[in-house]
């Protein structure tokens, strides 16, 4: 099943994100101490202090903070069935394509790549703004397991560095405990990574297309030009 592409017209997810985060930062107690937390069974990750539980019809959030850190793990309830890799490739595509529609979200500069966490084929996600904004930098694993989306996301107000221990105690902390994963056993991993390598590569040509006709032409005129200086030379041999 693809993914609605009114996705975003349908959720403000930055909204919502900011306000729990929000929520958060005014309620939460800074206690450094860290437990394992989880929405569903198949997801669960390590959490700094007093958390929040949010529920809506369409999403369950759980949030924490610590110090300038805000830390989310999120689920969206509507099932999204993918039936091989080539489809999960599509889903994750398409929930993109909405999410970065999102107002608000529109406004980051954004990175996407293929990451895999603990078995699973995700998108990580990063988001920069430089201008004087409450969440300067957000990072985010996208992953879809057993028909549902979760999305973990860890944000500051200042750069974050990928050697901070706090980044890598708590993206090292996520598990999915119930194995394996419709999504990635059986061919799921090889078609996913062969459906990708086929965007790439495509993406690949289509940019390089004009570059190529350009190179062509050019080596066409140039043969021409060469030739026709040829058959001057020879004609005045004559």
């Amino acid at each position: 099943m693809m993914i609605p592409m009114t996705y975003s017209n349908r959720l403000s997810p930055l909204c919502l994100f900011l306000t729990i985060l929000f929520i958060t930062r005014t309620a939460s107690a800074q206690d450094s101490s860290w437990q394992r937390v989880s929405i569903t069974p198949d997801v669960a990750i390590m959490m700094p202090g007093q958390t929040t539980a949010i529920d809506t019809p369409r999403l369950e959030v759980i949030n924490s903070s610590l110090g300038g850190y805000f830390f989310q793990l999120k689920h969206v309830k509507d099932k999204y069935v993918v039936k091989n890799g080539d489809e999960l490739i599509q889903a994750y595509d398409g929930f993109l394509v909405g999410y970065f529609k999102t107002p608000g979200i529109d406004i980051y500069k954004s990175a996407v790549s293929d990451t895999s966490l603990d078995g699973t084929m995700g998108e990580w996600i990063h988001l920069t703004y430089s201008k004087d904004t409450t969440y300067q930098e957000i990072y985010s694993y996208l992953v879809l397991v057993n028909s549902h989306f979760y999305m973990i996301s860890l944000v500051n107000n200042q750069p974050i560095r990928s050697s901070d221990p706090i980044f890598q105690k708590y993206f090292a902390s996520l598990q999915f405990p119930n194995k394996p994963i419709k999504e990635f056993s059986g061919e799921f991993p090889l078609q996913a990574r062969s459906y990708r390598n086929g965007q790439h590569i495509g993406g690949w040509i289509s940019r390089a297309f004009p570059f190529i006709v350009g190179l062509v032409i050019m080596s066409l005129v140039l043969v021409f030009v060469v030739r026709h200086r040829r058959g001057k030379r020879k004609d005045r041999k004559l």
